[in-house]
């Protein structure tokens, strides 16, 4: 597991490594004492009408050297998880 902050940009399309960004430092702290936790959304799906909720937890799949945008969204702190770690 990583803790991450912006880094030099790398030319990599995509990451060996998940990210989970937060925009909050206790949501961090939440998250190695009791896990990962989803959130519900609400989709409605576009010329259908048909809409569905649906528990979801998002990662990224992103080199660390390009996460600089991606934490001004979704904020500054992360987990990084291996992708390795997460097939086992």
């Amino acid at each position: 597991m990583y803790i991450i902050h912006p880094s030099k940009n790398r030319d990599n399309l995509s990451s060996n490594t998940l990210f989970h960004f937060l925009r909050e430092f206790d949501y961090l702290i939440s998250i190695l004492n009791n896990g990962f936790q989803s959130n519900t959304i609400w989709e409605t799906l576009p010329k259908n009408r048909i809409a569905y909720s649906a528990q979801i937890l998002c990662f990224c799949d992103i080199p660390l050297g390009q996460v600089k945008h991606h934490m001004q969204w979704y904020g500054k702190y992360g987990i990084g998880l291996k992708k390795r770690f997460l097939r086992k």
